[in-house]
């Protein structure tokens, strides 16, 4: 057996035991499971509040009516997992980062099309896409108050937007190391 056959397999087994952990009710909150490969796993109703998953595969996960409060999805692929309520989020290109506002009204993501795009929950729609990075946006989060919203970049530069004039108010040239 050669190593991506076992990289395979150790990826289904780990899909399936997160799976069956999930149904027996197992709370994974503040656990870190960075890098961890659960491609196509059924995550569905499980309990991730505050998960790091930055670097996992999460590509083909059933993540409908997940608890991710304060998760963090840096650099996790999130190709084709199935968000239930959210299947409306059509970002144009892959997304790096997502995070959700303290009030529970908005999402930001941040996409290899070097865009921050911000949607309201409750219509599903984009409501503003905030431009200025020249690379990916590996990383978004919102302020505790929800009043701003920090972005990340391969360009090297941190952005900070004013949520309710979507205009961005800081600008942090040359942040190497982190992306």
């Amino acid at each position: 057996m050669d190593q991506s056959d076992k990289s395979e397999r150790a990826a289904i087994y780990a899909a399936n035991s997160i799976t069956i952990l999930v149904a027996a009710h197992y709370s994974f909150t503040c656990q870190d499971l960075s890098s961890i490969n659960i491609r196509g796993a059924n995550i569905q109703n499980g309990i991730f509040s505050g998960v790091d998953f930055s670097g996992a595969d999460l590509s083909y996960t059933n993540l409908i009516n997940l608890q991710a409060d304060h998760a963090m999805l840096v650099k996790t692929n999130l190709r084709a997992a199935k968000f239930g309520v959210f299947s409306d989020l059509q970002h144009p290109s892959q997304m790096y980062s997502v995070s959700f506002s303290p009030n529970g009204k908005y999402i930001a993501s941040g996409s290899d099309d070097s865009t921050v795009k911000l949607w309201e929950m409750h219509t599903f729609k984009c409501i503003a896409t905030l431009q200025g990075h020249t690379s990916n946006v590996h990383s978004v989060c919102f302020s505790p108050d929800g009043k701003y919203i920090a972005s990340g970049s391969r360009d090297c530069k941190v952005k900070l937007w004013e949520m309710h004039i979507f205009r961005c108010l800081q600008l942090l040239m040359n942040v190497r190391g982190l992306f």
